[in-house]
């Protein structure tokens, strides 16, 4: 057993706290909201538009509204990362790996970073970051939604 895996130093009380139904669902929960990111996504390739508005100053050209892109970026944030820590979480109170979960939320801080800087904050608010953040944060959510529902199997009551 390494150092990360060991139990936790006797100064830390551990209250006993896993969430085993609580994990169990959310990877479906999980697994709806990639559905409906899709949805969305879609949506915007059909109507050929990456975040549907451009600048109201610049009426004759269709340069990308960067006010909108900077809010979309950060309420893109504030959509993704709130539900990946919340999945995180379960998957750690129902005795998950710490090499896992370091692994998975270092992806999601990169996938983070990729998606609004290098992406929806780019040219025309769509380069290669958007793409990649979005993927591994849909990858970071479905499997730490999966591990916590692993983690949780033997709790569902049948």
């Amino acid at each position: 057993m390494s150092n990360i895996d060991q139990p936790s130093p006797a100064y830390i009380i551990n209250i006993g706290l896993n969430l085993p139904v609580t994990s169990s669902f959310a990877l479906p929960l999980a697994g709806y909201y990639t559905w409906l990111q899709y949805r969305v996504i879609s949506n915007r390739i059909r109507a050929k538009q990456s975040i549907a508005q451009f600048d109201p100053k610049s009426a004759t050209s269709r340069e990308p509204d960067r006010l909108l892109a900077a809010c979309r970026a950060q309420a893109n944030f504030a959509e993704n990362v709130p539900l990946a820590l919340t999945i995180s979480a379960l998957v750690e109170a129902n005795g998950g790996s710490k090499r896992v979960l370091t692994a998975a939320l270092s992806v999601l801080c990169v996938a983070r970073v990729l998606h609004a800087d290098f992406g929806i904050m780019a040219k025309n608010n769509m380069d290669r970051g958007r793409p990649v953040g979005f993927f591994s944060t849909v990858a970071v959510v479905l499997g730490m939604a999966g591990y916590g529902a692993y983690l949780a199997r033997g709790s569902w009551g049948f």
